[in-house]
């Protein structure tokens, strides 16, 4: 029996169908491929194609264009200082940069940097010196109605230059209060200055004037430190005398047109004792004889307390006066008397020599003083 031939032949191995969306991995490669040779293609063109000249030339136009845009954003007075800022910048790195660049070039860009440096300073100065020119004009302004103000009070009623004084010194006064708990007081202390001369101009001797002047030398430590005004205002006060001794001792009582009070004619006294003291103590450091100026302290404490009681501030008039008398043995300060609100100046002598403790006890029980 015949036996069929065997077919050894192998069924060929069955191509399976792949979903549409199996071929993304070689696909990306191929794509990523693509892209980088693409890419090296463009730049192998540009360094083919552009060469350093074209570059040189593209910076130009590139900074051409900065300089217009620049230009257009000068016209915004708020934008100066960010434009001159980002000029300078710009004009620093293309000077910093010329030490990076091939011989050739090195100029251009020194040339380019010191001409766009060069532009922005000039921009810069035009527009300060236009700045400077509008404030000399304001200020012009502002003393020109300086003085008409002056002239318009002289020529007023008499009744209105009066209340004028009075609100003006109030208003030196908010001034003055601003200053002392400002942290930078330049311009508090600029604004006071300015009413100042204003009342000394309308009232020569106002004692608004007088007052604050010493009081911001003696607080910004400049000058006389107050000297020259307090005491000028000391011997202006006298003049006026009883007439501003007779009110009470709070601020309200400084609110009139001449600007005197007992509460500051005290004040004076016991600062001007706070200076004498640092003279006196100044010259027995140097060796030298202080009984002048122990005697000064003495008198200008004993002003004070007579005036107006005893002030704590800086050196109490108590210690002043306590450490004038260790120096000046048998003297004292006398005690207030009636023709000291009352009477007619001039005064007598604010220092007494005391003989005996009961004498000076006897003395002091006579008249109250304000405390």
């Amino acid at each position: 029996m015949r036996r069929g031939k065997q077919s050894h032949r192998t069924a060929a191995p069955t191509k399976r169908r792949q979903s549409p969306g199996s071929h993304s991995g070689w696909y990306s490669k191929l794509t990523t491929t693509k892209s980088a040779f693409g890419r090296a293609l463009v730049f192998a063109w540009i360094r083919n194609t552009i060469t350093t000249d074209s570059k040189m030339v593209l910076y130009i136009v590139i900074l051409v264009i900065l300089t217009s845009i620049l230009a257009w954003g000068w016209q915004s007075e708020h934008l100066h200082p960010y434009i001159a800022t980002a000029a300078s910048a710009i004009g620093a790195l293309l000077i910093g940069g010329a030490a990076f660049a091939t011989p050739r070039y090195q100029w251009t860009l020194l040339l380019c940097g010191g001409l766009f440096t060069a532009w922005v300073t000039w921009f810069t100065a035009v527009d300060v010196t236009a700045k400077d020119a509008k404030i000399l004009q304001q200020d012009y302004r502002l003393r020109k109605l300086h003085d008409y103000f002056i002239q318009f009070v002289g020529r007023s009623p008499q009744n209105l230059p009066d209340q004028v004084l009075t609100d003006m010194g109030s208003i030196l006064n908010n001034r003055f209060q601003e200053a002392l708990m400002a942290r930078d007081p330049s311009h508090s202390y600029d604004a006071a200055r300015d009413l100042i001369e204003l009342l000394t101009a309308i009232d020569t001797n106002n004692g608004h004037a007088l007052y604050f002047s010493g009081e911001i030398d003696w607080h910004r430590r400049v000058g006389d430190y107050g000297s020259f005004a307090f005491y000028t205002y000391l011997e202006q006060e006298l003049r006026y005398a009883p007439q501003f001794r007779q009110n009470d001792t709070s601020v309200m009582a400084c609110r009139n047109p001449k600007g005197y009070c007992r509460q500051r004619t005290a004040w004076v006294s016991h600062v001007l004792a706070n200076q004498l003291l640092q003279r006196a103590l100044n010259r027995e450091r140097a060796g030298l004889d202080a009984t002048a100026e122990w005697g000064e302290v003495l008198e200008k404490a004993c002003d004070a307390e007579i005036v107006c009681g005893i002030f704590e501030q800086y050196k109490s008039t108590k210690t002043l006066v306590d450490e004038a008398k260790r120096h000046l043995p048998g003297r004292m300060c006398r005690c207030a008397v009636s023709d000291d609100f009352f009477g007619r100046a001039p005064f007598s002598s604010s220092v007494i020599t005391a003989k005996t403790s009961n004498t000076e006890q006897k003395q002091c029980d006579i008249v109250t003083l304000c405390k």
